[in-house]
């Protein structure tokens, strides 16, 4: 559920409004409201109130000059809808901004908000269809294996894939990874934890499946 703060006894919202005033703006005054609204989201953010967050980054994205910036707004704009829980408004989002990626990483990013946004509409066909992407165009073997792990497990929601056909080494990793002691696990990196973690998600949703 999300929690959206509202109260006009908010600081931080009486300031932005306070700001919203004042007499015609000149260049310099551009600029520095500019550095405000992106200091106001970043408050509005931390706060969690998502109704000031859209309206600040709205106002940015009318006020933006310069395309790169344009798209870099458009972005955050769908990565807050998808915190929002809004996923079918956050995947034509996502969407929309991968057409209009030029960067190899961007359009990763993008790529992956997209078939997670897919994914949590219930779009499983569209969102297996962007994984198997991602999992095709990814470098880097972290996000790559991610990708292929949810590619299984979608896969096996659409009765394309039997369980007995879960990747082997994937099983392998988390067997290895079960015998290792408390203290042991507490020595891994991060990366070795969230591979661990991504194959305990898809086997639960294999049991989701089942179930």
């Amino acid at each position: 559920e999300t929690t959206v703060i509202v109260s006009l006894d908010d600081p931080a919202r009486n300031l932005g409004l306070r700001l919203q005033a004042g007499p015609v703006a000149t260049t310099a005054d551009v600029t520095v409201n500019g550095e405000t609204q992106t200091l106001m989201l970043d408050i509005y953010k931390g706060l969690k109130d998502y109704r000031s967050v859209m309206a600040t980054l709205d106002e940015l994205k009318r006020t933006a000059t310069d395309p790169d910036e344009k798209r870099r707004i458009e972005a955050e704009i769908a990565s807050i809808l998808f915190d929002m829980a809004d996923y079918a408004k956050a995947a034509r989002a996502f969407k929309d901004s991968l057409q209009a990626a030029r960067e190899n990483d961007e359009r990763l990013a993008l790529r992956e908000g997209y078939a997670r946004a897919l994914f949590r509409d219930g779009k499983t066909a569209d969102a297996l269809a962007q994984f198997e992407m991602l999992a095709k165009e990814e470098a880097n073997p972290l996000r790559q294996f991610v990708a292929g792990m949810m590619v299984f497990a979608l896969k096996f929601s659409l009765d394309q894939a039997f369980e007995r056909e879960f990747p082997e080494a994937a099983l392998r990793y988390v067997q290895q990874y079960e015998a290792l002691s408390e203290a042991e696990r507490g020595r891994l990196s991060q990366a070795e934890f969230v591979k661990a973690t991504w194959i305990y998600y898809a086997m639960a949703l294999i049991d989701l499946k089942k179930d």
